[in-house]
């Protein structure tokens, strides 16, 4: 009696289907990931604008942007985790196309918020960062209700006043004009008018470019290296996605072969 060979199809081989479940395991574990890092990002970026939304209007307008963006990027990254969950699951292509899609969408905006925040870290970094509070922020004090609001709060809850010392208000018009040293939020024992003496012992004399520096520096720091690093790994998230939706599409291809006769 002759001995009976197995035909494997192609899509069903034990190989490949050992490769598929592999494949299967590692987008949706890769998927765990992106969605821990997703809400991360949000939970992050709301902190930010939460937290410190007085430090945020101080800077330059590129640091508010990257905060945005890094929230965006998070809710995009949430909405991809889904997608790509759904892709795995049903094993349905056009979801897992979708899916790397996203991916590469998502990895563009990350290296954008990573070089933005970069960027902004170099600014402060620099020193010409008090000159710019001083020349730039400091000079719209009295002028618009937002920046002078964030620049009060600040002074009062940092303990802080001006950009390099409590004298950099002398270049501010608003403050000559009302004849005055400092802003009210400078004074240590604040009452009505109290900016208009000139005296060490009621005026908070350490700078708010150090507070704001180190107040944000976290952020500048740990959100370019989250996107930078995590767009790395996102990589390997495109090649196993593809891997799997040419391993789906093959097994489909060959179920509607073989019922069609």
């Amino acid at each position: 009696m002759p001995q009976q060979v197995l035909h494997y199809p192609p899509a069903k081989r034990p190989s490949e289907l050992c490769t598929k479940i592999f494949l299967r395991y590692a987008v949706f574990s890769f998927n765990a990931i992106f969605l821990l890092t997703g809400m991360t990002l949000v939970g992050f970026g709301m902190w930010t604008l939460l937290e410190k939304w007085d430090l945020t209007l101080l800077m330059s307008p590129l640091f508010s942007i990257s905060v945005y963006s890094t929230v965006a990027v998070g809710s995009l990254i949430l909405i991809s985790s889904i997608v790509g969950c759904t892709g795995v699951v049903q094993e349905r292509p056009s979801s897992l196309v979708a899916f790397i899609v996203l991916l590469v969408v998502v990895f563009m905006m990350e290296l954008s918020v990573g070089m933005m925040s970069y960027i902004t870290y170099v600014q402060v970094d620099n020193a010409t960062f008090p000159k710019y509070i001083s020349e730039v922020t400091l000079k719209e004090w009295g002028k618009q209700d937002s920046t002078t609001n964030a620049i009060d709060n600040v002074q009062m809850k940092y303990k802080c006043c001006g950009s390099a010392s409590y004298k950099d208000w002398k270049n501010n018009s608003v403050i000559k004009s009302l004849n005055t040293t400092t802003p009210d939020s400078c004074c240590i024992s604040r009452v009505s008018g109290c900016g208009k003496i000139e005296h060490p012992s009621n005026i908070y004399t350490k700078g708010c470019a150090s507070v704001i520096e180190k107040g944000l520096r976290l952020n500048m720091v740990l959100v370019p290296a989250l996107s930078l690093g995590f767009s790395v790994i996102q990589i390997f998230g495109v090649i196993f996605s593809s891997a799997l939706t040419h391993q789906i599409s093959r097994s489909r291809k060959f179920v509607r072969k073989k019922y069609s006769y």
